[in-house]
């Protein structure tokens, strides 16, 4: 399955990053599919001016993103999702998710807001680079559902 480059939208697009277990041995999504608009990039354009105005190191803000594949936030029983936002001539950031029985968050790539506004402009889907990775967990996510639907039409 490809994610395919959207023309870009003023009213947004999907963004895809990819995520990680912070555990050592932690079960983790493979991915995260954010939607991405104008507000919300200007949103934290001037948070991002506000933390170096008062020299801060980070700021959390609460966000909604879909940690895929499908089912994994409700298998984790993930909570609040949490944007970290570290202030600077070279922001970036990173989302993060607490699960309920583990050790550690899970958290998706660094996104600089540079490239996170640069991909909005352009209908890049990818700003982080991690493009292969995140098809080739896409594809595999899809095989997987595909087993599952053939095991579901098979009688025992």
């Amino acid at each position: 399955m490809t994610a395919e480059s959207p023309v870009p939208s003023p009213s947004g697009q999907t963004v895809y990053l990819n995520a990680h277990s912070c555990a050592e041995f932690g079960d983790s999504p493979a991915w995260v599919e954010w939607q991405v608009n104008p507000a919300l990039v200007a949103r934290l354009e001037a948070l991002n001016a506000l933390g170096i105005q008062h020299g801060l190191s980070a700021i959390e803000i609460q966000v909604g993103v879909d940690w895929m594949p499908s089912g994994i936030a409700e298998e984790l029983r993930l909570g609040e999702d949490i944007l970290v936002l570290r202030p600077g001539t070279h922001a970036y950031l990173w989302i993060r998710s607490y699960p309920k029985y583990a050790g550690g968050p899970v958290g998706c790539s660094q996104v600089t807001l540079t490239a996170l506004s640069d991909a909005l402009n352009s209908g890049e889907a990818f700003p982080a680079g991690d493009r292969e990775t995140i098809e080739a967990a896409m594809a595999l996510a899809k095989a997987g559902e595909g087993e599952e639907h053939a095991e579901e039409g098979v009688d025992g």
